[in-house]
């Protein structure tokens, strides 16, 4: 536990997320998508996302969301109250059909992937094993 009551994992099911993290990482680059660990380089904005979350919480674990200078552009518009923008929905409907392009990836590598059912992300990507 740390701060403001928030509960980590244990280490050794951290350890397994990182390790579906790094395999997510590489079977997106197997296929042609860049990908990165979110958070650990800097400048990275486009392709993959891959986060892991170290909650011990139900939000906790492996997501993957795609980044794009389609969604800079859209948290710009937004941002500066034009929430009518065309690069708002044009951000979102690639989003969403690279979210069915990811999941289709990872599962045919093996993998057990999903929509994610956090309503704050709602095109992010859940992977739950390698």
């Amino acid at each position: 536990m740390s701060g403001y009551d928030y509960h980590h994992a244990p280490q050794d099911i951290l350890a397994e997320r990182k390790a579906i993290a790094e395999r997510v990482c590489r079977e997106l680059e197997s296929a042609g998508l860049p990908a990165f660990r979110l958070g650990e380089g800097e400048g990275e904005w486009e392709g993959a996302a891959v986060t892991v979350d170290s909650g011990a919480d139900a939000a906790g674990g492996v997501t993957v969301s795609w980044k794009c200078a389609l969604g800079r552009a859209a948290a710009e518009r937004l941002l500066a109250g034009d929430v009518q923008a065309r690069v708002i929905q044009q951000s979102g409907v690639v989003s969403q059909h690279m979210q069915q392009a990811i999941i289709g990836l990872l599962r045919a590598a093996g993998m057990d992937a999903d929509t994610d059912e956090d309503d704050m992300n709602p095109l992010a990507v859940r992977v739950v094993s390698r």
